[in-house]
């Protein structure tokens, strides 16, 4: 047995940090831009079958939970929403619009706190490359954490 704690996992996504998906599909839908020839969705409509398609379980998972298990990355996302919804987005602010879906000043302050709690403190999944772009100013790109499905880790 070794002397006091080695490690504390900690549940950030909606535990410690809270978030709101919906807000990718609202932003999606409001930001995107239509191809040629397009034919144009009802807002509503379209918000729903963005956040279904991105976030909605089925038997292979979804795109959120591919993230998650870090099997794809975000770039793999813009791609797959840009097709399924015949849109046009660029990597930036689709990363922006990712990374929008936490509570900034919230989620800075327990940045900081963990940071203070314990240099080089690991955080793994998607969440984790979330925050570390949102606390960032949402200017920093965090990579998957390598190879396709490793875990993403952000250092904290």
């Amino acid at each position: 047995m070794t002397d006091g704690v080695s490690w504390v996992l900690l549940d950030v996504g909606n535990v410690v940090i809270r978030f709101d998906h919906s807000t990718v599909a609202a932003r999606l839908q409001t930001e995107s831009r239509p191809r040629a020839g397009h034919v144009v969705v009802e807002p509503t409509a379209q918000r729903a079958a963005i956040d279904r398609f991105i976030f909605a379980s089925s038997v292979a998972g979804s795109p959120n939970e591919a993230l998650d298990r870090g099997t794809r990355d975000l770039e793999w996302l813009r791609e797959q929403v840009c097709r399924q919804f015949d849109v046009i987005i660029d990597a930036a602010l689709f990363e922006e619009i990712w990374t929008s879906i936490f509570a900034a000043d919230v989620n800075d302050a327990v940045v900081t706190w963990a940071s203070a709690m314990r240099s080089g403190a690991r955080d793994c999944g998607d969440t984790a490359t979330r925050l570390a772009a949102s606390a960032a100013g949402r200017q920093a790109r965090e990579h998957r954490g390598g190879a396709r499905g490793r875990p993403a880790c952000a250092t904290i």
